[in-house]
């Protein structure tokens, strides 16, 4: 072998032996992805449709997909007005340990702590913040025995009959608003059962969308022999009178696909980095929102 072959030998064989230490260091040293933790839930979509005067009301029509997971509903809204504070891609968390309402809107990596409550105060609900004196408030209850099989579950009929009043106290608004409804509801006690978020889900979205919170605290209060369990469809029939103005309202809201799959369990989690700011402190005139980096 002449010296000019015996050296390019050489040569290759010095290059096998780097490529070979750096391909291993590349596979050693690389950081290892960690798969996401995946845990079974409940998953199901929830819609509430509303109308005025024999109308549809599609601006006003809630559609929800709502995964529950160990005491937490992970709800992400599809349409309707709470678009407005999730935004594109963004989730509401309800926490059964707690009761607490946590909005995440991931375009603008902020998180709103509060109520229901709150939540219909800043999207503009009754008095969208003002003083409310609740009064008159009545609940009867007619449980009328088996209803329908939903969602291959076992359901009980029953109808509310009742009525309130509102009067709204603030500079520039002063008025009085009476209402009387009728609310059916086929009530499932086997799927209130499958999780704690479950029943909270339905007295926060099924049955009191929208309240003020000092009405939802008493019309609770009245009602009585009303049957445990999920209101997996249910239908109010209402009328509201203010001053010379009269409106009929039905509200339907309805539980469908309801199933078992895999989901992100950090889903379910507040996102670290997000900025964080309680509704309560949006709604009170002349003061600041509280925040802190969670």
């Amino acid at each position: 072998m002449t010296r000019t072959a015996a050296l390019l030998q050489r040569v290759r064989f010095v290059r096998t032996v780097v490529l070979t230490v750096l391909t291993v260091f590349v596979c050693v040293g690389a950081p290892a992805q960690v798969p996401a933790a995946t845990a079974q839930a409940w998953l199901f979509t929830y819609r509430v449709a509303p109308s005025a005067g024999g109308q549809p009301m599609p601006a006003a029509e809630q559609l929800m997909d709502v995964a529950v997971w160990r005491g937490i509903a992970r709800i992400t809204v599809r349409t309707g007005a709470l678009r407005q504070l999730t935004g594109e891609g963004g989730t509401m968390l309800l926490r059964s340990a707690d009761s607490a309402l946590v909005v995440i809107n991931a375009a603008r990596r902020e998180v709103l702590t509060g109520s229901m409550g709150d939540v219909g105060a800043l999207l503009g609900g009754p008095g969208a913040g003002a003083p409310i004196e609740v009064s008159d408030v009545r609940s009867t209850t007619r449980t009328l025995g088996r209803g329908p099989a939903l969602l291959g579950y076992a359901t009980r009929h029953a109808v509310l009959t009742q009525r309130y009043t509102l009067r709204l106290n603030a500079p520039g608004i002063a008025r009085e608003i009476r209402t009387e409804q009728t609310v059916s509801l086929d009530i499932s006690r086997d799927i209130g059962r499958l999780d704690p978020a479950f029943p909270l889900f339905a007295e926060q979205f099924a049955r009191s969308l929208g309240l003020p919170e000092p009405l939802r605290r008493q019309l609770r209060a009245a009602e009585r022999s009303v049957p445990v369990g999920f209101p997996v469809r249910s239908s109010s029939e209402g009328t509201t009178i203010s001053g010379a103005d009269t409106v009929h309202t039905t509200t339907r809201a309805l539980l469908t696909e309801l199933r078992r799959d895999a989901v992100d369990t950090a889903s379910f989690m507040i996102p670290p980095g997000y900025r964080v700011t309680e509704m309560s402190r949006l709604l009170g005139p002349g003061r600041r929102p509280q925040r802190r980096d969670h």
